[in-house]
């Protein structure tokens, strides 16, 4: 078996950590409400020395609390029909929206539209490196370069036709490219081909996670082993996509290869 493909199988216990930290209900000493003063002015401070002189950026951070385990029993009891409408999206425990200024008709283009900021969305009780990890997002976009990968990411989510046409091609290009190459030796190609394909989510993220390191670093807190893995597992959640499409894609293209 591929050695990424053992890696990332292996990090899979870290992503299900990962999505319980999200949801987290209570409060304890690394909780982003605690730091959240500290990580917004080192967020300037980031800010600052990645882009000298750029027009600051605001942010709006949007404090969304998840239900309790005893609320859901409760609703699992009383009203279960409920239940999935009371789980927030997660994106709305740890997430970053761009906003942009639209034009006089009110339409918005992400890859041409001036920026207006971003929301940031989290939940007071998750990690702090989680919030410094959102704001590392609209950190990077004062950068020339993270503008344009972030643009990119924006315009591909706000377009499902141009998304879902990417996505296809993740698929279509290691098919492909088993089909051509002889023998079965050929997923490291299917693989860096389909990450190709997904750069602009990669980039974006990897980033965020680079300035969420310098954010918490500025604000006093720097990040210890386990919030450095919380990143590493998140990173991973966007690894496991491209690659598992690869490997399937690749699967099948070899059938094509094989002789009469």
């Amino acid at each position: 078996m591929h050695p990424l493909i053992i890696s990332t199988l292996g990090q899979l216990p870290i992503q299900a950590l990962n999505t319980r930290e999200l949801y987290r209900s209570r409060p304890f000493d690394k909780s982003a409400s605690l730091t959240a003063e500290q990580l917004g002015g080192a967020y300037a401070q980031r800010v600052e020395d990645i882009a000298p002189g750029a027009d600051y950026l605001p942010v709006r951070p949007v404090s969304n609390t998840p239900p309790s385990l005893e609320e859901l029993t409760e609703l699992v009891r009383n009203n279960p029909e409920q239940l999935m409408e009371s789980i927030p999206n997660p994106a709305l425990m740890a997430g970053n929206e761009s906003l942009y200024v639209a034009d006089i008709d009110g339409n918005v283009n992400p890859m041409t539209s001036p920026r207006a900021g971003a929301n940031i969305y989290y939940n007071p009780n998750v990690d702090e490196v989680y919030l410094a990890h959102e704001l590392g997002h609209s950190a990077s976009t004062h950068t020339k370069i993270g503008d344009q990968v972030r643009r990119i990411r924006d315009a591909l989510s706000s377009n499902p036709k141009l998304a879902m046409a990417l996505a296809a091609a993740g698929g279509i290009a290691p098919l492909g490219a088993a089909a051509l190459t002889p023998g079965d030796d050929d997923l490291d190609e299917a693989i860096l081909g389909s990450l190709a394909l997904s750069s602009p989510v990669l980039i974006d993220e990897a980033l965020a996670s680079k300035n969420a390191l310098a954010i918490m670093e500025k604000a006093g807190n720097r990040a210890s082993l386990g919030q450095r893995g919380k990143l590493a597992g998140g990173y991973l959640s966007y690894l496991a996509a491209p690659i598992g499409t690869a490997v399937l894609a690749n699967t099948v293209g070899n059938q094509f290869d094989q002789p009469a």
